[in-house]
């Protein structure tokens, strides 16, 4: 690095792609002091120190670069405690006066400490509409009943990723995020698994995000949110991670799907599972009000487009009826169709 020393001092002009990675790399002390001194006036946009085995020389070398780099937007510190309250006051109040940090992981990093303490640390000051992404991964985080992470969701924040996987929260956890997350539009990645949960926490969530009650709970669900729901035998919780844009790799990768189209496909894979039934004018009474009939009708219009490689519109269901199969059952009971269309045109 001082060999390059000219040119580092010079990175920031590469953009995103100017990154300092040291994945389980070993830096004892006297390693530590050098590359203190390699880096200095240099402007890494995206840095993450991964199992490096230090102690508090490592984190103050890691919290110093936070400080003295304007340009950061990525910043990542990962299986390397930190075991003193001071460090973490003061990683709070960098990421709160940083002027470009965006993204943040902060993994399997506070031994010894409250984790849960941490992350309202770290959320009350740090997130507000300036982070775009949060990762408090294996910080054996248990919230004790407290309602703090749902109410944050509630708020609505900017914040579009956050990564909560290997703590300790519980159903009743999943139950409270499942309600907040009925009032958020902005967050699309929910990564929550490895968590203590059962199927009942995990349907909670899943409610959330495709409530098949009703077309009116369908359409009043999350369509924004992807949750990494997990695999199991009875494929329970397969349709709503496909259906919400997560592929079927083992990472459960959120796919950029188009949120109208994600409720579009939710109503229409009812109406779908209605048809076999030949039942849906049977519920237009109950659950089809103005603002919903534009919204089945688009479903079914907007069907072909899954038939086709359109780029933000989530995957076919195998099992969805064809388009065709929806307006032949509603021509054959038009008489009680019509019912309802003569209401909503008075």
């Amino acid at each position: 690095m001082q060999q390059y020393r000219y040119y580092l001092e010079r990175a920031e002009g590469n953009g995103s792609q100017s990154v300092l990675l040291l994945w389980h790399m070993e830096l004892p002390d006297e390693v530590i002091d050098l590359l203190a001194k390699a880096l200095q006036s240099t402007f890494f946009k995206r840095i993450a120190l991964v199992g490096n085995s230090f102690g508090e020389k490592g984190i103050n070398f890691a919290l110093d670069y936070l400080e003295n780099n304007h340009k950061l937007i990525e910043f990542g510190l990962v299986n390397n405690p930190i075991r003193k309250m001071t460090d973490i006051e003061r990683l709070v109040q960098l990421l709160k006066d940083h002027p470009s940090i965006k993204d943040v992981s902060i993994n399997q990093c506070f031994g010894g400490v409250n984790g849960y303490e941490m992350l309202k640390l770290i959320m009350t000051d740090c997130i507000m509409n300036k982070l775009r992404s949060l990762s408090l991964r294996h910080n054996d985080i248990i919230t004790g009943g407290d309602t703090f992470i749902a109410d944050f969701i509630m708020t609505n924040s900017r914040l579009s990723s956050l990564k909560l996987q290997g703590n300790k929260l519980n159903d009743n956890d999943a139950t409270i995020i499942a309600e907040a997350l009925k009032h958020n539009t902005y967050l699309e990645t929910l990564n929550i698994g490895e968590n203590n949960f059962t199927n009942e926490g995990w349907r909670a969530l899943s409610k959330a995000v495709f409530d098949k009650t009703s077309l009116n709970s369908a359409a009043d669900s999350n369509h924004t949110c992807c949750i990494d729901f997990p695999e199991n035998d009875t494929v329970e919780f397969d349709e709503v991670r496909e259906i919400n844009g997560i592929d079927s790799s083992p990472n459960h990768k959120a796919q950029d799907v188009d949120p109208i189209y994600v409720r579009q496909k939710k109503i229409y894979s009812i109406l779908s599972l209605r048809n076999m039934f030949s039942s849906n004018v049977d519920h237009f009474d109950e659950d089809m009000p103005v603002e919903l009939l534009p919204d089945m009708l688009t479903s079914i219009q907007r069907y072909s487009n899954y038939h086709t490689p359109v780029e933000d519109a989530p995957p076919q269901d195998p099992t969805d009826v064809k388009p065709i199969s929806l307006v032949y059952e509603i021509l054959q009971r038009w008489d009680k169709a019509l019912a309802v269309f003569e209401a909503l045109s008075s």
